[in-house]
């Protein structure tokens, strides 16, 4: 569903949408995509990766759907669902500490999560996460239910702008 570079390794999100009668599932995966001595630069012709094993996977407990490095703090972005998905969907945001990023015990990155949703309340009003965009000290979250969230990573608050009936809201997160 989406990839992010962390140094020679690739996360990978992906989901599995079931049947209407059972629940979606999906992890994050881990590669290695780089093997040591390969160049830097870019090939001429574009390559398919080698078919690979994944070192390891986490967030087994989330469908993770937007993935977004942020170096400046040195942590993975999640936007996702939370399972099961039917009949009521949760989802939000979430940050790996990549600090804490072990190549031989990938599960361990689920010890290292943040829950940075904006508040129960809204988690439980089907929200799901359609898209995020990092910049700078901003982060904007698009939620197909509720709308758009800019998160202040440094204050630590996030403003979710709401549709007109809900008004503004602003609170910090932990």
């Amino acid at each position: 569903n989406d990839v992010a570079v962390y140094g020679d390794y690739l996360f990978v999100a992906e989901v599995h949408n079931a049947p209407l009668a059972l629940p979606d599932s999906g992890t994050i995966h881990v590669y290695r995509w780089k093997e040591p001595g390969d160049l830097a630069t870019c090939p001429d012709q574009p390559q398919l990766l080698s078919p690979q094993y994944p070192l390891g996977s986490f967030a087994s407990d989330l469908i993770p759907r937007q993935l977004v490095i942020d170096s400046a703090r040195n942590r993975l972005l999640v936007g996702a669902t939370t399972k099961p998905t039917f009949v009521v969907k949760e989802g939000g945001l979430w940050f790996y500490d990549l600090d804490s990023f072990n190549p031989n015990d990938i599960a361990d990155m689920d010890n290292h999560r943040t829950d940075i949703t904006a508040d129960e309340s809204i988690r439980v009003t089907y929200s799901s996460v359609y898209d995020i965009l990092l910049d700078g000290d901003a982060l904007y979250a698009v939620d197909s239910d509720n709308g758009l969230y800019r998160y202040s990573l440094s204050q630590e608050t996030y403003v979710g702008f709401y549709p007109a009936h809900r008004g503004t809201t602003s609170q910090t997160y932990e």
